[in-house]
């Protein structure tokens, strides 16, 4: 459920982005980076870059050391 929900927040922010900004929906798949299911780091990772696509002046995903350790050892998880 917390997979398809990070891409309904990319969903959401292309609809309303001000509801998705006000309810603070990407804040929380920034923390969705850190799940432990990779699938869900997938996700996240797919809807913070659409949304950086589509606002990259208030929405700049970056990717700090911490985050790509986060990332790297999801991918050590991931099956596909």
């Amino acid at each position: 459920m917390r997979k398809t929900a990070a891409i309904c927040v990319a969903k959401l922010y292309e609809i309303e982005p001000k509801m998705a900004e006000e309810q603070e929906f990407i804040e929380l798949l920034k923390d969705m980076v850190s799940d432990v299911n990779p699938m869900v780091v997938a996700n996240a990772v797919i809807a913070l870059t659409d949304i950086h696509q589509e606002s990259p002046e208030k929405y700049a995903f970056k990717v700090n050391e911490n985050m790509a350790n986060k990332l790297l050892h999801a991918l050590n998880e991931c099956t596909e």
